[in-house]
């Protein structure tokens, strides 16, 4: 035994084979036999990888260490040897992603921006008095280099859950279309464009007969406008490219489309647009109506309650003005006037030379809220694609065939940035029996405004009062404007110098004090005090 100690201790190299002759049979069977234990127990790991090379071998299966322990293994050191084993089955790369596929779409149409018509006045027969503020009964509302009727698009809910669509504009440099085409993008954010009339165009929509046809609102269209869609794994990248054809429409020729007009009857069978589209179309409109079929009644006519956009009867309803309206799309600008018939009788109130003497509006309009908060609003439309989808995009879309447009207010379309429009509101003829006063509110969606009537009679103010001159005669459309926690409100005088600051659907509570100001008079007034106040003009 003392033989066998010394020969374990000699050198290194040697010492192995000495004291392997030297152990009894007993002992060499237990070191045989932990041996065997140990590389097992390092082997059973993972499961065994057949791979030709023994190092790219021991690294997949995770037995370096047992390896590099082998003699027959050239290596400078065991250590080196495991590092450089562990690096010989690196994971491979990737399989290369297949190359993005680029589709072109066609949809049939893209709601851009509707125009409301305001009211105007009907006209007598041939030969009788015009009774009217204007020679033909027409209001206007004009929409020039101030306004940026229009709205911000995404088709993001055209596709699937669990995909990234980002808007591009490389598709299109300017969604233009050159010449008097009238419509130009801007990029808003990542995944919506905003679409907007160019400054240089110029809409005018008109109002005839007494009260509101919304029958003349006018529905600005893209007809066939081509989209790009890029689909690159989980990515969907979108733009114009091509803008496609703008067109007017009214919206009584979609309600009754045995009265559209040829040329626009001949496009739209051109486009493929049906029934259905027309009634998607005229969705967009709150006084939009129904499609006349054979089944259904007519469309309201002009001055009916729900054509009008007036809540309740023309006399007795204390509704408040807009709450028929959508209160996250639509928002009160804080200005109102009345709409009231001529005077007639003798003397210098009657009718001369066939033009009544009555007070028309003509002014400006503009996006201000008279109340304090702004919701989110967006609205959907779902148009059919020429000549359906092909793939892969018919995999991606959530309804096959179909482009889904999503509008909701532009940054222009917000109080952030002033717009305006000008208009000429004639008064009613003497045949016409109320609501006598209008209220001009804001469509933030499509950038245009909606002017609402109600009855100053039964419609709570905010305060009212009388407008005299120094002889204490009323002083008839004059304007005067109400102060209030910043807010500007405005409104003119009636026939008798009446005026008063009407109330409306959302309006926040009035308290305290206010300052009225018409001409060079001011004055502070407690909101709280129901009687009208004097304000005489000097």
């Amino acid at each position: 035994m003392r033989q066998a100690t010394a020969e374990f201790n000699k050198t290194e190299s040697s010492k192995w084979k000495i004291g392997l002759r030297s152990l009894s049979g007993f002992s060499e069977v237990l070191l045989l036999v932990a041996c065997s234990c140990a590389l097992t127990f390092a082997q059973t790991k993972p499961k065994p990888v057949t791979v030709a090379d023994p190092e790219t071998k021991a690294c997949a299966e995770e037995t370096c260490a047992a390896y590099c322990q082998q003699q027959t293994v050239p290596k400078t050191s065991v250590g080196q040897c495991v590092s450089e084993c562990k690096k010989s089955c690196a994971l491979p790369k990737p399989p290369p992603q297949p190359p993005p596929v680029t589709v072109t779409v066609t949809p049939k149409y893209k709601i851009m921006a509707i125009a409301y018509a305001p009211p105007g006045c009907t006209t007598g027969p041939a030969g009788t008095p015009v009774q009217c503020g204007t020679s033909n009964g027409s209001s206007f509302v004009d929409y020039g280099s101030s306004s940026s009727n229009g709205t911000k698009t995404t088709t993001a809910s055209s596709f699937q859950l669990g995909l990234t669509i980002t808007y591009s504009a490389s598709f299109l440099g300017a969604l233009n279309g050159g010449g008097s085409y009238g419509f130009q993008n801007t990029t808003s954010n990542s995944s919506s464009v905003d679409v907007t009339k160019s400054t240089t165009n110029d809409w005018k929509v008109l109002g005839n007969g007494d009260g509101i046809d919304h029958g003349q609102d006018q529905f600005f269209l893209l007809l066939n406008p081509q989209v790009t869609v890029q689909k690159n794994g989980s990515q969907i990248k979108w733009g114009f490219s091509d803008p496609g054809s703008p067109y007017t429409v009214y919206a009584s020729e979609l309600q009754n489309p045995s009265t559209m007009r040829p040329s626009t009857a001949q496009v739209f069978k051109e486009v493929g647009l049906t029934t259905d589209d027309y009634q998607s179309i005229l969705n967009a409109d709150p006084f939009g109506g129904t499609v006349v079929t054979a089944s259904n009644i007519v469309p309201l006519p002009r001055g009916g309650v729900a054509s009008t956009g007036f809540s309740g009867s023309a006399s007795g309803s204390n509704a408040a003005p807009g709450s028929n309206l959508d209160q996250n799309r639509f928002w009160y600008t804080g200005l109102s006037f009345p709409y009231q018939p001529g005077l007639s009788g003798p003397g210098a109130q009657a009718c001369n030379s066939d033009i009544c003497n009555c007070d028309s509006y003509a002014g400006s309009m503009s996006n201000d809220k008279a109340g304090d908060t702004i919701n989110g609003d967006q609205g959907e439309t779902t148009v059919d694609l020429q000549g359906g989808a092909s793939l892969p995009l018919s995999q991606t879309l959530k309804i096959d065939a179909k482009m889904v447009w999503t509008d909701s207010s532009t940054t222009d379309n917000s109080t952030d940035k002033k717009e305006t429009a000008t208009a000429t509101v004639t008064c009613p003829s003497t045949k016409y029996q109320g609501p006598f006063g209008i209220q001009a509110w804001w469509d933030s969606r499509y950038g245009s405004f909606v002017l609402i009537l109600y009855d100053p009679g039964a419609v709570p103010m905010i305060q009212k009062g009388r407008v005299t001159n120094a002889s204490g005669q009323p002083v008839r459309g004059q304007l005067v404007t109400m102060i209030y926690k910043g807010k500007t409100h405005s409104t003119y005088t009636a026939n008798d110098g009446s005026y008063g600051f009407p109330s409306w659907s959302g309006a926040p509570a009035f308290t305290g004090t206010a300052e009225i100001d018409t001409g060079s008079l001011k004055q502070t007034v407690n909101l709280g005090n129901a009687e009208p106040i004097e304000l005489k003009m000097k």
